[in-house]
């Protein structure tokens, strides 16, 4: 990997991979016995959950998806804040395309006019692979200031 490596990352391709910084860590479902980082080829699914008593309400902004390169193309799943996540969420299903080898494709959610108000007043975010890649970063804005967090516990 790394900027412009691979066939869907290189400088000329419709996802090149060369933005500027480089993107550091990304997260990956892992592949298993694999003693370095190796996205799994038989995916998984990547959950953000956001507590609306702390955060509030949230507005999903942009996503970039790294390495889709299995002929499968990840999903993006988003549930409303009044919605039970056990449940089927209400919102459409946004489909990403597939970048090829190390190619990173980016949507701006707040300024496509098809998605805007749909993934605004969130609690989950869900990226569903059915082969390789990762999410390389996520955007949001939380409706309401969270509180100062204690620092991270290993589990």
């Amino acid at each position: 990997g790394g900027p412009g490596i691979g066939g869907g990352g290189h400088r000329n391709s419709n996802y090149a991979n060369c933005p500027s910084p480089a993107l550091g860590n990304v997260l990956i479902i892992q592949e298993q016995m694999k003693s370095c980082p190796d996205d799994s080829s038989k995916g998984g699914t990547i959950t953000f959950d956001f507590n609306p008593n702390i955060a509030g309400d949230i507005d999903f902004t942009f996503a970039k998806i790294l390495d889709t390169d299995e002929g499968v193309t990840p999903k993006i799943k988003v549930w409303k804040s009044n919605e039970n996540v056990n449940n089927a969420p209400s919102t459409p299903v946004f489909t990403t395309p597939k970048t090829g080898n190390n190619g990173l494709w980016y949507e701006q959610f707040s300024t496509n006019g098809a998605w805007q108000n749909r993934y605004k007043g969130l609690k989950r975010i869900q990226f569903v692979y059915a082969g390789s890649g990762c999410v390389a970063e996520i955007g949001f804005k939380p409706s309401k200031c969270p509180p100062a967090s204690p620092p991270p516990k290993l589990l």
